[in-house]
């Protein structure tokens, strides 16, 4: 694994009014890392994944990506740096196939212009063949393929998750974003999906930041944990050494240790 941290944000914080919803993070995540984010309702998870996203600006500090900096930079300039997201609440188009939404979410990674697809070029349908090829793998190994032909809104919420899943590896990005992936599935579903996502992951070459409730599949999954509480990181390091942290548990993990 990498040692160069492919983002780092540094005393980034975020004020709405009086309210400082992230104060002074400063955070390192190397390349090829499964960073877990842990906390309380309200400490400002989510928050943080909408500033590193370009989905809400930062008041002040700084967010380098892949040594760029991204404070002021729009959402869809950092996804073409190779960030991708998911949503804490399913996006999909659900008058889509499931296999049209994977392939959808692959557009960053198919390379083509409208000449191309207008003249039916040779380096095009190599790329459309490419797409179609990794929109099967995907399918299969989130157990989609079943429904790979299915509207997308007809599927229940745990389907959807997994789907979303599949959706943000698609494009293979350098960064992805996960805010609690494994809401709305089983215990086991979970730790399968989530297992299936560091595995990918790896064989790719992607850097994960998840949100996960779920300290098992944390404690087991992730590299190293950051911890916030109150819009600030309060602890931050291996889950071994995380679960042991004080200031941690008193904050958090005292909470519900299995399922917090």
């Amino acid at each position: 694994m990498q040692t160069t941290p492919l983002l780092e944000t540094k005393d980034l914080s975020l004020q709405f009014g009086g309210l400082k919803a992230l104060q002074n993070v400063t955070m390192q995540v190397p390349a090829g890392e499964f960073r877990g984010l842990i906390g309380p309702n309200g400490a400002g998870k989510t928050t943080l994944i909408n500033c590193i996203s370009g989905a809400i600006k930062a008041s002040s500090g700084s967010i380098l990506f892949d040594q760029s900096e991204t404070v002021n930079m729009e959402p869809h300039l950092i996804s073409q740096l190779g960030m991708s997201r998911s949503f804490q609440h399913v996006q999909i188009f659900g008058d889509r196939s499931v296999r049209d939404n994977i392939l959808i979410g692959m557009h960053r990674q198919i390379k083509q212009n409208l000449f191309g697809q207008l003249l039916g070029l040779p380096g095009t349908r190599a790329a459309e063949r490419e797409a179609a090829l990794h929109a099967e793998e995907l399918l299969k190994r989130f157990d989609l393929d079943d429904v790979a032909d299915r509207p997308a809104k007809l599927l229940p919420y745990g389907v959807l998750k997994r789907l979303d899943l599949a959706r943000s590896l698609a494009a293979k990005p350098k960064l992805l974003l996960l805010d609690e992936p494994t809401s709305g599935m089983s215990e086991e579903e979970a730790h399968r999906a989530i297992a299936m996502l560091k595995d990918i992951a790896r064989q790719d070459g992607m850097t994960l930041v998840v949100i996960e409730h779920n300290m098992r599949i944390m404690m087991e999954l992730a590299d190293r944990i950051s911890v916030l509480h109150l819009g600030q990181i309060i602890a931050e390091g291996t889950p071994e050494e995380v679960t042991q942290n004080p200031v941690a548990i008193e904050a958090y993990l005292g909470e519900d240790d299995a399922d917090a």
